[in-house]
């Protein structure tokens, strides 16, 4: 046992002046992160970054609406209920993406008329 202990430590003595030769030769290299709202210069510029990158996160959400309506129509069964539950997710998905188009041109336009 006490024959083990020495050898693991004689090892590791050993062996640890290599591991800090190689540790010498590599050198880090630094990771950056790009910032997904750009570099802003002003409170109007962040917020528009910001209104830029959720809009097409809403516009994935509609398509999901949509995935949701269909499929609730498809297992409705012939229950009127159902289709109209299903019809009625459509008109809403089809209602908020309006709304998330109709957002975006605003922002384009505002940030176009204050050349931003």
């Amino acid at each position: 046992m006490l024959r083990k202990i020495f050898f693991s430590i004689l090892f590791s003595f050993c062996f640890s002046s290599f591991v800090h030769a190689a540790i010498d030769v590599i050198t880090p290299k630094t990771v950056s992160v790009p910032n997904p709202l750009g570099h802003p210069t002003s409170i109007e510029k962040m917020v528009g970054n910001v209104i830029t990158l959720v809009l097409p996160f809403l516009g994935s959400v509609a398509l999901l609406m949509f995935v949701y309506g269909g499929f609730l129509w498809m297992v409705a069964g012939g229950s009127p209920e159902r289709v109209a539950k299903g019809k009625q997710v459509f008109m809403w998905a089809s209602i908020g993406l309006a709304i998330i188009f109709t957002a975006g041109m605003m922002v384009r336009l505002v940030f176009q008329g204050l050349n931003l």
